[in-house]
């Protein structure tokens, strides 16, 4: 049964492996499907060329699909067919021991269960009767636990409330313990404070005063910030001669000896203040050298949060009418900046981008292409491989009356959808040998015409528009599905038996067995022209026309003349002359012995007889006849036959005859394999080369059986590792 495991395997993405040798038991064969989660694609899935698997060794597989760009610690889920859960098929557990799956014992459980219930009698006035017949008893009024039993009973299982008490019992709660972390009244106060005190340190909307506002702090690696227009800060350095220092103007000072700020000293009329008298000369004739430090009043001398000096240094901006300001901080020494007014660099996000963006996203679920995303494949991803999409079916069977469509279970009016597919087969399983049935199609669901079928089992294509009679038969119908509805209608009742149709819709186009040339002129085309056997035809430069051809005639090669042949012997290799196919036919016309038979398969090489492989095996000969293969389509540039026979001094009288053809047709493969032991745990056939084939079916005769045999198809891209499909 396919489930997906609890767990994962160990994923190395470089190495494209998945190690499952943690998973007790694992078989290669038995993995469905590995999903990355976290990466939205399926790594590995059986049957799948582009995401199969490259290799095995061990329970470590390597994968076909690149994952060098995913992740080790990636999320995966593995779909794996666990056997010991069983199918729904699984017959019922012979014991309660033994190995079985776990279906099995639960078949096996409910099987007992219903013996058990048969067992039960029906019950009389809601209770379980009891035969008391010979016995008389005789009870009145209440009993003493004494009166009932010499000793106590033991009872095991729950009771009903009505067994425990005559009424209720009021259990409370007020007291039980709340597991670890659980919400209380206590953890939602404090939960509720805390809210409270992260609210009241927020204000509302809108510009606020410093002390109503969020500090805010530009970060130490912060790189220079572009800001264009001007900057409003509080006008306090603005001051006129001879009036007070205003508080935060600026102020020229000099650093003293003891690296002291010191701020320059002036007098009432402005004139800056020298220690030392000096005269008037000295002062105005020659410069004057000054050699040593000047002195001037410590005036400019402060600390962070004090006041500001009197005439301390403040740095200011001119304001737009020329006016000095000077720059205001916080009470932490952060520049106070009002940025409410400034331009946003070029691309910043606002809400018309915002809006802009959320108008390119579509709305979720399916919407129509104008709503939709367009989106490209990325050039490097693995090619995405056509998966056909089919549906099957069964028809309601023994049918025999006029009814419009019996494709459906049940029959009736109504025509069958097949407007999302492109073709189809139907088996007619009839018993019937006389009544007709025919195969109608239509667009609108009320006028319908003839539906152009074609037998499956013919070489030659030839489509069937009339009603067919029925036939004991088993024939399978092909037909290109272009209309939206299609029916099968039994046009006039079925007698001698009964009919029933079978039926599979493709999403893939229909291929026709062979291909029909007609004209749509009423003329005879067949144009003969003969070259003499002693003419040889010269190089042909231009061929204006081709009015007929015989290249997709057959042309008869005997590779093997008739002769009786009684002990198994394969065939000297043959190389084909012309064309692209061939059919094989062998004439028997005599055999003896007792239970005698002959297996005849057809072998080719494409190294010249070097090495073989299987291309057809006829169905096992035990009687004279005509015995033909199917068209089959060239692989090799050799061709042999292999001949087995059995049974007791077997003898058959027959001939190999092969037919080239110039035709394309479909690849043909087929295995008649009598080797294969259901009885024996993982027997295998022998392999066939189907490359080229398109669809695969497999028969199983099995004569007898206690037990059902798993027999599954597997495919191998190397002849040697194989996986189930």
């Amino acid at each position: 049964m396919k489930q997906a495991l609890n767990f994962s395997p160990v994923f190395n993405p470089a190495a494209r492996t998945l190690d499952f040798s943690g998973y007790s038991g694992f078989d290669p064969k038995r993995l469905i499907a590995v999903i990355n989660i976290d990466r939205n694609a399926i790594i590995y899935a059986t049957g799948r060329s582009d995401i199969g698997l490259s290799s095995i060794s061990g329970s470590t597989i390597t994968l076909i699909f690149n994952t060098t760009s995913h992740n080790a610690a990636d999320r995966l889920t593995v779909l794996y067919d666990d056997v010991n859960l069983g199918y729904a098929n699984d017959t019922a557990a012979s014991s309660d021991t033994g190995s079985f799956s776990l279906l099995a014992f639960v078949k096996r459980g409910m099987q007992n269960w219903t013996t058990l219930l048969d067992r039960i009698p029906a019950l009389v006035s809601g209770r379980v009767p009891v035969d008391a017949s010979g016995t008389t008893v005789t009870v009145t009024g209440p009993l003493t636990d004494t009166e009932l039993r010499a000793s106590a009973v033991p009872v095991s299982g729950p009771l009903t409330d009505t067994q425990l008490r005559a009424s209720a019992v009021p259990v409370s709660a007020a007291s039980l313990p709340l597991p670890t972390g659980a919400a209380t009244a206590a953890n939602q106060s404090t939960a509720n404070s805390s809210l409270a005190s992260i609210d009241g340190k927020f204000s509302s909307l809108g510009q606020k005063v410093m002390a109503s506002s969020a500090p805010v702090v530009i970060a130490s690696d912060q790189s220079p910030i572009p800001i264009t227009g001007s900057i409003t800060s509080t006008n306090s350095a603005n001051g006129n001669t001879g009036s007070a220092v205003p508080a935060e103007a600026t102020q020229v000072a000099g650093r003293d000896g003891s690296g002291n700020l010191r701020a320059l000293s002036v007098s009432a009329s402005g004139v800056l203040d020298v220690a030392g008298p000096l005269t008037d000369t000295q002062l105005r004739a020659t410069p004057v050298p000054i050699t040593g430090s000047i002195s001037v009043a410590n005036n400019a001398n402060g600390t962070p949060g004090s006041a500001v000096p009197s005439e301390a240094t403040q740095v200011g901006g001119r304001d737009g009418s020329g006016n000095l300001r000077a720059l205001s901080v916080s009470t932490s020494g952060v520049l106070d900046v009002q940025a409410s007014s400034l331009p946003l660099p070029t691309g910043a996000a606002t809400e018309t981008t915002l809006a802009a963006i959320n108008g390119k996203l579509p709305n979720i679920g399916p919407q129509t292409s104008a709503n939709s995303q367009s989106i490209t494949f990325a050039t490097n991803i693995p090619s995405l491989a056509v998966v056909e999409n089919a549906i099957t079916l069964d028809g309601a069977p023994a049918q025999t009356a006029v009814v419009n469509n019996i494709l459906t279970d049940p029959s009736g009016a109504a025509a069958t959808a097949s407007e999302n597919f492109r073709s189809a087969s139907v088996q007619i399983v009839s018993t019937g040998t006389g009544g007709t049935f025919i195969f109608e199609q239509s667009n609108d669901n009320v006028n319908f015409v003839a539906l152009p079928v074609f037998n499956a089992a013919l070489v030659t294509g030839v489509p069937i528009t009339g009603a067919i009679t029925a036939t004991a038969s088993q024939i399978i119908y092909t037909f290109p599905v272009r209309a939206r509805f299609v029916r099968l209608r039994i046009a006039t009742t079925i007698t001698g038996g009964s009919i029933r149709a079978f039926s599979r819709f493709s999403t893939e186009p229909w291929t026709a067995a062979a291909q029909l040339v007609a004209s749509n002129t009423a003329a005879n085309n067949l144009v003969t022209a003969n070259i003499a056997a002693s003419q040889t035809l010269a190089t042909v430069t231009t061929v204006s026309a081709v009015t007929a051809a015989n290249l997709a005639l057959p042309g008869i090669l005997t590779d093997v003349a008739s002769a009786a042949i009684t002990t198994t012997a394969t065939t000297a290799a043959f190389s084909p002359t012309f064309g692209t196919g061939y059919i094989v036919n062998i004439p028997v016309t005599a055999t003896s012995g007792t239970g005698q038979f002959l297996d005849l398969s057809v072998e080719e090489s494409d190294d010249s007889g070097t090495n073989w492989f299987k291309v057809y095996d006829f169905p096992r000969i035990t009687a004279t006849g005509m015995y033909r293969s199917p068209i089959l389509r060239s692989r090799g540039n050799r061709v042999r036959f292999v001949q087995t026979l059995g049974g007791t001094t077997p003898s058959f009288t027959r001939s190999i005859n092969r037919l080239q053809l110039s035709g394309s047709n479909s690849q043909i493969s087929q295995l008649v394999d009598r080797t294969i032991a259901p009885n024996t745990l993982n027997s295998t056939s022998p392999t066939l080369n189907v490359e080229g084939c398109q669809d695969f079916n497999m028969s199983v005769r099995i004569t007898a059986q206690t037990t059902a045999a798993t027999i599954a198809i597997q495919f191998s891209d190397d002849g040697t590792n194989f996986h189930t499909s």
